[in-house]
Formats: structure tokens, C-alpha cells, sequence
């Protein structure tokens, strides 16, 4: 990774970076635009083109489980597991019904830290009394996910996306 961290200051200053890096990593190609580069920042999107070893593909699907338990929740506020970090802010409390789908991008493991790529869409539906329907959801959402091992437990401790 510091390769490329250098490669890309160098080619920066010289103005062929985004050539260079879309040719040197295709799996960042995609998400290399100016919105995605000024919510996240270039070097951390570089990182999506990272590739996985089993301790890290092992760790992001434990996170992403937890992710999808929050996602599809519909239950109450009272009745939440309040030990999911920053996921917590993907909790829609009392609704009927969800659904969640979520890619994981990329994520690297370093001791107790780490990061998750994710690209989730989500939905959820609340039928009142009156069988009035609320509908709310996002679709193909980039989110970058810093993670920490806390009590042999992996907790996303901060989201970035975009608001």
C-alpha cells in the first residue's frame, strides 16, 4: 500500500493521477470521482482496490453479520442491541418490515484495527394503524467502516459516507 500512496503523490504533482491509478488498480476505477474523493478522501479510496486475505475476509463477514441484524431490525428501541458501535445509526425502530443488501468492497485487518468497504441498499416500511404505509431506504450507498477488536469482539467504531 505505500507503493501506492507514493506512486500517487508523485504522479499527482505531475497531473496524471487518476490515469495512472484507474490503469495501476481497476478494483477503484469505479469510485474514483470528484464526490467520492471529497467525502473520503484519495488515499482512503484507494484502498477499495486492497485485496482480502482470509483473516480479513473472516473478520468482515463477522461485522457484516452484525451490520445485517441491525439493518433488518424492526423491533424496538428498548429491545435493541445497544452493543453494535457505530451501526447504531442504521437502527429503524418499529417498522413492519426491512430488507438490507450489502457487498463487502474490501477490508484489511492490522492487530486490532481495521477497515471495511461496504455498498449496501436498504429499505424499510412502516404500516400504521390507519394502513398508512412509510417508506424509507438509500440504494448502492459507498460506506468505509473503521473497525476495532474490543473484548475479542470486532465493533464498527466509525462511518464515513456520504450524508
Amino acid at each position: 500500500m505505500k507503493k501506492v500512496l507514493l506512486l500517487f503523490l508523485t504522479l499527482f504533482l505531475s497531473g496524471v493521477f487518476v490515469i495512472t491509478i484507474i490503469s495501476f488498480n481497476t478494483g477503484v476505477k469505479e469510485y474514483v470521482n470528484k464526490n467520492n474523493c471529497s467525502i473520503f478522501g484519495i488515499p482512503r479510496i484507494l484502498t477499495i482496490g486492497s485485496k482480502m486475505n482470509s483473516r480479513d475476509k473472516d473478520v468482515a463477514i463477522s461485522v457484516i453479520q452484525t451490520a445485517i441484524n441491525v439493518f433488518e431490525y424492526t423491533g424496538s428501541y428498548e429491545e435493541s442491541n445497544k452493543n453494535v458501535g457505530a451501526l447504531s445509526k442504521y437502527y429503524e425502530y418499529d417498522c413492519n418490515y426491512a430488507t438490507v443488501s450489502i457487498d463487502i468492497l474490501t477490508a484489511k485487518v492490522f492487530g486490532n484495527r481495521g477497515y471495511i468497504w461496504v455498498n449496501y441498499s436498504e429499505s424499510h416500511i412502516k404500516i400504521d394503524d390507519s394502513e398508512n404505509k412509510q417508506i424509507s431506504g438509500s440504494s448502492d450507498v459507498l460506506s468505509f467502516w473503521k473497525i476495532k477488536k474490543t473484548n475479542n469482539m470486532w465493533t464498527v467504531v466509525k462511518i464515513i459516507e456520504a450524508p
